[in-house]
């Protein structure tokens, strides 16, 4: 329909989103998330089939609430843990394998694409830019 008038297209410019998030679940703030394919739920990051990636929580969620707020875009550190990360991984997409962890492919099961590493501050921790990752 062609508009005759001006329209409030009710633009969001912040990076965090609304979820609905899995009944009596503890999410902690910084967690991995992983959105629920059968319901859109998200609950706490983990390599489970039946998955896509829901972002980074913003903040706690009590097993009580029914939302919690997260992050869709930002660079974020996290433990790597297939191995000893190199500055030869920056570039390199990594994938959900629980709470606070990554990994590349191959090291996981259900490989869920979480974003691509940035940076590698230490043998453990890669900074990973989620950009274009949440769905």
């Amino acid at each position: 329909m062609a508009l005759t008038n001006d329209r409030n297209a009710k633009r969001s410019v912040g990076d965090k989103m609304d979820n609905l998030k899995k009944a009596a679940t503890v999410i902690y703030g910084g967690s991995l998330l992983c959105r629920l394919s059968a319901d859109g739920k998200v609950q706490p990051g983990a390599d489970t089939a039946s998955t896509t990636f829901g972002g980074v929580a913003c903040a706690r969620a009590a097993a009580a609430d029914t939302h919690v707020d997260s992050y869709d875009r930002g660079t974020f550190l996290f433990t790597f843990g297939a191995g000893s990360a190199t500055a030869a991984l920056v570039g390199t997409a990594v994938f959900v394998n629980g709470e606070d962890t990554v990994d590349v492919a191959g090291t996981t099961s259900n490989d869920v694409p979480c974003g691509i590493i940035r940076e590698v501050p230490s043998a453990t921790t890669v900074r990973v830019a989620i950009d274009g990752y949440v769905k």
